[in-house]
């Protein structure tokens, strides 16, 4: 049989596939349920060293900004595992994946590539064995490469039968090979047969396939995908009219330039009023607190920033009329001045808001979420100042994004929230609110230095001292447990076992309880 170049590669990535599959099988199958930890990235390592074996012969190009993206993925993964390591150690491997192929694009066509991979991963597998089945289907030699195919296994049939039953007669002789096949155990491969371990292989094979071999043609949807990105980042001339009057008067100069003169305005009197009340430190008036005054306008004010940024790009898109106005682009810069503005409020509306209700992880997001807003209106400005394309837009944005999301990745947020809110709580600071003991129990484990602290300084009299030293005892057992398993290892856990190694936990005598404090209301 005559096999063309692309076959025997095939077999090498099916081969890895396998591999990976048994590998992830050791990994991860048996530790269903419980907490991913060492064995995340000991499997992205094995599978970037897969890629690598498997696409060899292109290894010619530079792949230093993908291997130091790959070692920035790993590094996130032994910190910690959560939706956003294992994020952004998938899209490293992919740029990794595409870059070892010789199919990585240039920078600006990176975020088209990347959709166009994960939307192609479920059914990469499936196409390229659909393939494969009908190239052989094609050639001239397939009747007699079956022929050959069971021929191979004849060969070996009767080999195998003869020599199976020559050792079971010397068995039969020699008691110490009896007894060596006794133990022979051949009941693992009936726990191999069960289908949720079967469905195992083949979901592993068929998400590590892609990595192993990126696709070179794109699906129907990817396609799409990838020309919806491409309408939004390219540098085009203005939309499309129907009509002369439609552009003329509906979204030409003139409405742009009235309509950025209202949008000022408008955005002014919202600059004034934050000013005054927030910035200013006049008092509200009656029957609005400072509270509800803040969290009435933390996120609306961040999706009213989006809006306008909307409208900037879409008013001053490269090629526009009005894009070469400096009155418009005068009124832009200082309309996104008051957006920047805006979102600053917002923070400090969120800011008021947490001293009054305490942090939650969805607050801490909104700050940062907040701050990346502020960052894309500034990047606007950039863009419309040295004169760049919407692609060089995105490109900034999702540079932006990127960065925060790897930063977060080692930082522990659960650690974080407890902090604040045991350094900020009424017992410690003297002002705020009382600490949400429950609120702090539900973070696990990674509040027990801010318990500690807590306990330190509160007085030993309250339930609420009794009740967390409870849980923290209940915590740090919790922990140990799971540390012995080396399944579940990461760096934040190991310094936390350090931690609970060194700080005996604080002691609340029963005898000593004093009067019940009531519960803290829960935050909304």
């Amino acid at each position: 049989m005559t096999t063309g170049p692309s076959q025997p590669r095939l077999r090498d990535y099916a081969i890895a596939a396998l591999l990976l599959a048994g590998i992830s099988d050791t990994l991860f199958f048996d530790n269903l349920g419980r907490p991913l930890g060492l064995t995340a990235p000991l499997f992205a390592a094995l599978l970037a060293s897969a890629i690598l074996v498997c696409n060899r012969r292109f290894l010619s190009r530079s792949l230093a900004t993908p291997v130091l993206l790959l070692l920035l993925g790993f590094a996130s993964l032994l910190e910690a595992i959560n939706l956003r390591s294992l994020g952004l150690t998938a899209a490293c491997l992919a740029l990794f994946s595409m870059a070892a192929a010789g199919r990585l694009p240039a920078f600006s066509q990176a975020p088209a590539a990347l959709i166009r991979f994960f939307l192609a991963l479920p059914l990469s597998l499936p196409r390229d064995n659909r393939r494969r089945v009908l190239a052989q289907r094609r050639a001239k030699q397939r009747a007699s490469a079956q022929h050959m195919s069971v021929q191979v296994w004849l060969v070996w049939l009767m080999p195998l039968v003869f020599a199976a039953g020559f050792a079971l007669l010397l068995a039969a002789g020699n008691p110490i090979l009896e007894r060596w096949l006794s133990l022979i155990d051949l009941s693992w491969i009936v726990g191999f047969l069960v289908p949720g371990r079967i469905g195992f292989w083949l979901l592993a094979a068929m998400l590590t396939w892609p990595f192993l071999r990126p696709r070179q043609r794109r699906s129907v949807g990817a396609r799409k995908v990838s020309a919806l990105v491409e309408t939004i980042s390219q540098r085009d001339a203005p939309l499309p009219s129907h009509s002369p009057l439609w552009s003329q008067h509906v979204y030409g100069r003139a409405a742009i330039l009235r309509a950025l003169l209202l949008f000022n305005a408008v955005f002014a009197v919202q600059t004034l009023l934050d000013a005054s009340y927030l910035w200013g430190g006049i008092e509200l008036p009656d029957g609005i607190s400072c509270a509800a005054y803040a969290h009435r306008g933390a996120y609306m004010l961040v999706v009213t920033a989006l809006l306008a940024a909307a409208f900037v790009l879409v008013a001053l898109r490269p090629g526009a009329e009005a894009a070469g106005d400096r009155r418009i682009r005068g009124l832009v810069f200082l309309w996104i001045g008051q957006n920047v503005v805006l979102v600053l409020s917002a923070m400090l509306r969120l800011e008021l808001y947490v001293d009054v209700y305490a942090l939650t992880h969805w607050r801490l997001a909104a700050f940062v979420w907040m701050g990346v807003v502020a960052v894309g209106l500034l990047l606007i400005c950039v863009r419309i100042a040295g004169g760049r394309s919407n692609r060089w837009l995105v490109g900034a944005n999702l540079c932006v994004l990127a960065i925060v999301v790897a930063g977060s990745c080692f930082v522990d947020d659960r650690a974080l929230v407890a902090g604040f809110n045991v350094t900020h709580s009424r017992e410690l600071s003297g002002e705020g609110v009382r600490l949400d003991a429950d609120h702090l129990v539900s973070l696990g484990p990674a509040a027990i230095p801010a318990m500690d602290r807590y306990l330190l300084h509160v007085a030993i009299r309250s339930y609420t001292a009794m009740a967390l030293s409870d849980a923290r005892r209940s915590l740090a057992e919790e922990h140990r447990l799971s540390m012995r398993d080396w399944r579940t290892w990461t760096f934040r856990n190991w310094r936390l076992s350090r931690y609970l190694e060194t700080h005996a936990p604080a002691s609340v005598p029963l005898a000593s309880m004093g009067p019940f404090f009531p519960p803290v209301a829960g935050s909304n």
